[in-house]
C-alpha cells in the first residue's frame, strides 16, 4: 500500500529536535489542499492539514486518546443527553469570542447539503445551547461513542460564515469555491496567510491561540507536486542549497496495519540528523534509517525508539 496515509502526518506540523530558534518548516505533498472548507471533504491529508487551523470540541492526546478541546469537560447527564462545557476565553483568529451559538452553528452546518462530514453527527440528534458556554446534545438512542471523530469535527464562527456568505458548505465536487473553501478563521495553533490553490499555501502561528505551542516554527509551506521523482527532486535541491547532504531513505511503520514502507523525506538540522515523526487519524508511524535494523516495539500509538543520537520527539503544535 503506498504512503499516502502516512504522510497525513505532515498536516501536524509535527518536527523533530529542531534548533531553538524560530525556523521556517517546507514540505510537498503529492496531493493539494483543495479546499479550506473543512466540511467539503473527509479526507485524511485535508483534515489534518485543518487541524491546524480549526479545533473541535474534543482533540487526540499523543496516545490516541480523547481530551478535551474546545469543550473542557462533558458528561453525560441522562443516557440520551450529554452536556459539554465550552472553554471560555478562546477566541477565533479574526477576534471573535467563541461561544456556544458557533457550536450549534456547526452542528446543523456539518449536516447540510454538500458537507462530506455529515456522519460526525447523526440526523435526529439535537443539538441545544444551554447557556454561552454550555451546550447539550440529546439523542434518539443511548451512543457510548458520540464523540469519537469529533476531534475532526472542527467549528466554525456563526458570525464570520454568515457575514461572508458561507452558512452553507463548500460541495467536493462544486464549480464555484464560495468564501470559506477559500479563506480560513479558525481557533487552532496556526492561521494561513497565504492559500493558493495547486500552488502553495502559508501557514503561520496564531498569537491568539489558547493553548501554549509545543513547536519553533514562524512559518510553514506546503508545496503540492504531485510526480514522486520531482518531489525528492525539490527536497534535495533545497538540501544542497543550504549546504547539506542528498536526503536519504528512511523506514515508516504504520502501527496498526503493521505495513513498512520507505520514504525518502528526510530534514537534517546543524545538532544532527532527524526525522519527520508522522502521526495519522489513528496512531503514529514509527520512523528509522533505512540502513539500521527497525527498532523494538514501542507502546501504543507512540514512535519507536531510535539511537540515542537520532531519537526524535513529536511535538504538536
Amino acid at each position: 500500500m503506498k504512503l499516502k496515509i502516512a504522510l497525513v502526518a505532515l498536516g501536524l506540523m509535527v518536527a523533530s529536535a529542531l534548533p531553538a530558534a524560530a525556523a521556517t518548516f517546507r514540505f510537498a505533498f503529492q496531493g493539494d489542499l483543495k479546499s479550506l472548507d473543512p466540511y467539503s471533504l473527509n479526507e485524511s491529508f485535508t483534515l489534518g492539514m485543518l487541524s491546524n487551523v480549526y479545533e473541535g470540541l474534543t482533540r487526540r492526546g499523543k496516545n490516541l486518546e480523547i481530551i478535551p478541546g474546545l469543550a473542557e469537560r462533558w458528561e453525560v447527564v441522562e443516557p440520551t443527553r450529554w452536556r459539554f462545557y465550552l472553554r471560555k476565553g478562546v477566541k477565533f483568529q479574526n477576534g471573535e469570542d467563541f461561544t456556544a451559538d458557533d457550536v450549534v452553528f456547526s452542528a446543523e452546518r456539518v449536516r447540510a447539503s454538500g458537507s462530506d462530514l455529515r456522519t460526525r453527527i447523526q440526523p435526529d440528534t439535537k443539538v441545544v445551547k444551554v447557556d454561552d458556554y454550555t451546550v447539550d446534545f440529546v439523542l434518539s438512542a443511548p451512543n457510548p461513542i458520540l464523540h469519537y471523530e469529533w476531534d475532526t469535527w472542527y467549528i466554525l464562527s456563526k458570525k464570520w460564515a454568515e457575514a461572508n456568505n458561507s452558512v452553507m458548505p463548500q460541495p467536493a465536487s462544486g464549480q464555484q469555491a464560495i468564501y470559506a473553501a477559500l479563506h480560513a478563521n479558525g481557533t487552532g495553533p496556526f492561521v494561513i496567510a497565504e492559500h493558493q490553490a495547486g500552488v502553495r499555501t502559508v501557514f503561520k502561528p496564531n498569537p491568539k491561540w489558547w493553548d501554549k505551542p509545543e513547536h519553533n516554527f514562524d512559518e510553514v509551506v506546503l508545496t503540492p507536486i504531485g510526480n514522486d521523482a520531482t518531489r525528492v527532486a525539490a527536497a534535495t535541491r533545497e538540501r544542497l542549497r543550504r549546504g547539506l547532504p542528498g536526503a536519504r531513505p528512511w523506514c515508516v511503520e504504520h502501527p496498526m496495519r503493521k505495513e513498512t514502507a520507505m520514504i525518502r523525506t528526510l530534514f537534517e538540522t546543524d545538532g544532527g540528523t532527524t526525522a519527520l515523526i508522522l502521526r495519522l487519524a489513528l496512531g503514529a508511524v514509527r520512523t528509522w534509517p533505512a540502513a539500521e535494523s527497525a527498532p523494538g516495539p514501542g507502546p501504543a500509538g507512540a514512535a519507536g525508539s531510535t539511537p540515542p543520537s537520532r531519537r526524535a520527539s513529536t511535538r504538536v503544535p
